[in-house]
């Protein structure tokens, strides 16, 4: 069977089990595209499967995430077709390589989203469940930004992937899924603070925190500090940071 058919057939049964399973369909477009459509599944190698996952998801220190993302993927397709006799076996690896030392999601995420999208800080903090929509039409909802207009951003599919990627992160982590929820919650379900983070750090390093304050002004796009003072809410481990500097110079 021809891969593109062994495809629409493989996603055909998943859907009628009642799977989403819109990023997979992503990875198949990949890997379809990669080998031909028309070529014949059974015809791919365990050394072609190993070729196009290190070409797609490996980086100078090892594979990415994503070629773990790639493996699962293929790995349904090729064990439902080896169910049907559609390949005499599965062409994957046996031996995987160690998986990519975990990122720090929040930050990761919050600085790829203002980055690729083009958006204000304050703009990423404000994104609410809700207004991420993911599948046919992949945009965010930006909600009452500068001059209290809301606008529509569009992002790629490799956007689309990372945020459903995110998505699971923070399912997995039992964060507020419901529709009016903060897209990014600190530990206490509070929304994420960027401002809070870089002041927090600034205290552990044992820097002068009111010479850097003009700094954080200007990456916020501030006129003033006193715009950006407005931004930094006292969380507890800003505050316990800010006690700790206090209690050096008394003791």
């Amino acid at each position: 069977m021809r891969i593109d058919n062994a495809i629409d057939r493989y996603i055909d049964y998943r859907r009628n089990a009642g799977s989403k399973f819109e990023s997979i369909v992503r990875i198949f477009n990949v890997f379809s595209k990669h080998f031909g459509k028309e070529t014949l599944l059974s015809s791919i190698s365990r050394q072609a499967c190993m070729n196009f996952l290190y070409e797609k998801a490996s980086c100078d220190k090892g594979v990415t995430s994503y070629w773990y993302n790639l493996y699962s993927a293929l790995d349904g397709l090729f064990g439902w077709a080896l169910v049907r006799e559609l390949i005499k076996e599965n062409p994957l690896p046996i031996e995987k390589p160690d998986r990519p030392q975990a990122f720090v999601p929040y930050i990761y995420a919050i600085l790829m989203l203002t980055y690729f999208l083009g958006l204000r800080p304050g703009e990423t903090l404000k994104i609410e469940i809700s207004d991420v929509h993911l599948g046919d039409e992949n945009y965010i909802l930006i909600k009452d930004a500068k001059y209290y207009k809301s606008r529509f951003v569009p992002f790629n599919n490799q956007v689309a992937m990372f945020l459903e990627e995110f998505m699971l992160w923070r399912k997995d982590r039992g964060l507020p899924s419901n529709p009016e929820s903060k897209l990014f919650l600190d530990r206490f379900f509070y929304p994420y603070s960027l401002s809070a983070m870089d002041v927090v750090s600034w205290y552990k390093e044992k820097k002068n925190v009111q010479d850097l304050l003009p700094v954080l002004s200007t990456y916020l796009g501030h006129s003033s500090i006193n715009s950006t003072a407005v931004y930094i809410s006292f969380t507890d481990c800003l505050l316990r940071e800010a006690s700790n500097r206090f209690e050096s110079y008394l003791f």
